[in-house]
């Protein structure tokens, strides 16, 4: 193999590095929206115990994303590794190491689908606290309802 086709072959671990940055982008994202969801329930005095409920859910939602985050930091640095040792197997002459290069490709495959995976966990969390929550308000307007019609049934 000539410099130009150990380039190529190279490269072809960094296309996987940059599908990992922007799930890194994505997750990142997704973990500041939580983070602002739960410091707005926080900070609010007068509910908080009543928001308690909420922010557990939100916390357990944050440790999904934080377990996406570091599966694709993992993904990322087996991708380099990947590329790295292409390039020193070819500088260095070697031709045994295609099964560990293969391997090192193959876990940081493995790592992105378990990135994916938590996000999948997470994406199902958001829509069941989402759900849960918007019930439970129809739920409370429905009795709110309810008592301003008896009441005004009073008058």
């Amino acid at each position: 193999m000539n410099s130009l086709e150990v380039i190529q072959v190279m490269i072809s671990p960094v296309f996987m590095v940059s599908g990992c940055a922007i799930l890194l982008s994505v997750s990142s994202s997704k973990s500041s929206a939580v983070i602002d969801r739960i410091r707005d329930l926080s900070s609010d005095k007068g509910y908080y115990d009543s928001h308690l409920s909420q922010i557990e859910l939100l916390f357990k939602r944050l440790m999904q994303i934080r377990n996406a985050v570091y599966s694709f930091e993992v993904a990322i640095v087996f991708f380099l590794v990947t590329s790295l040792l292409i390039g020193a197997t070819h500088f260095l002459g070697r031709s045994d190491s295609s099964a560990l290069i293969l391997s090192l490709f193959l876990l940081g495959m493995a790592s992105v689908l378990t990135g994916v995976v938590f996000l999948g966990v997470e994406s199902t969390k958001a829509y069941q606290i989402t759900k849960e929550f918007l019930v439970k308000g129809l739920d409370e307007r429905n009795e709110v309802g309810k008592l301003k019609r008896k009441t005004s049934s009073l008058h």
